[in-house]
């Protein structure tokens, strides 16, 4: 019994610190552009899957989402142009809405460089079909999907490493979200929409618990709850 209870014990702590681990930030923002970017020898203003994105996501319509990375991991680094770092970390995965449309990648980046061309930072968030990236509410599918700051100041980080909060935005003007429709994921260039949205906040949000633990914990309680009454009746039995 005391086995028992010592291996509840360790899976619970596994389950807490994973989750413990993982960070969901929150982001919204607004669409202040959008536009039909085929090549030329490609456009169709006529095309259903056009006139449906055009309609949907005009000027001034929100779009918002959640990414969520492991704060533990450690990250990829690489010098960029100019003598400085960018460290890349793996997203676990990606949400986002707007208007009827949701969308969602199982994986992605968030770079962080210190430095470009030594000239600003960047907090950059991608997600793309190398993510298994997949949506509904539209014709066309979600080809990428990401976010951005960049700061010309070069105060919004010292030393590319993951911050435990996200940068105030509020701080750096050019901060955006960026969505792209394709007509074809084998094809993109017959058939290109892009989307771009002012990020207008981001911020630490809860990390939801999957179905899935719950029922593990649900199980494992009902487990002990059992293992306690049998050692309460064979007890009873001994006394009796």
């Amino acid at each position: 019994m005391k086995l028992r209870f010592l291996l509840a014990a360790l899976l619970l702590l596994s389950c807490r610190q994973t989750f413990a681990a993982l960070v969901g930030i929150h982001f919204a923002g607004v669409i202040n552009q959008a536009e039909d970017s085929t090549l030329a020898v490609y456009k169709d203003p006529s095309a259903a899957w056009l006139l449906e994105l055009q309609s949907k996501f005009q000027i001034g319509t929100a779009v918002s989402g959640n990414f969520y990375y492991d704060s533990e991991a450690l990250p990829v680094s690489s010098d960029v142009e100019g003598g400085d770092t960018e460290n890349v970390y793996p997203i676990t995965s990606v949400d986002l809405s707007s208007n009827g449309f949701t969308g969602h990648a199982n994986g992605g980046e968030l770079s962080i460089i210190d430095g470009f061309y030594g000239n600003f930072d960047q907090y950059v968030v991608w997600a793309d079909i190398d993510n298994d990236i997949s949506s509904s509410g539209t014709i066309a599918p979600l080809y990428s999907a990401g976010l951005s700051i960049v700061d010309d100041t070069e105060l919004l980080f010292s030393n590319g490493n993951l911050p435990l909060l996200p940068p105030d935005i509020t701080l750096y003007p050019e901060r955006h979200i960026s969505l792209m429709f394709v007509k074809d994921v084998n094809n993109p260039d017959q058939g290109k929409f892009a989307i771009n949205a002012t990020l207008a906040s981001l911020e630490v949000v809860a990390v939801p618990i999957p179905a899935a633990l719950w029922l593990f914990g649900s199980g494992l309680c009902g487990l002990l709850l059992t293992g306690r009454r049998t050692l309460g009746f064979k007890f009873m039995k001994q006394v009796a």
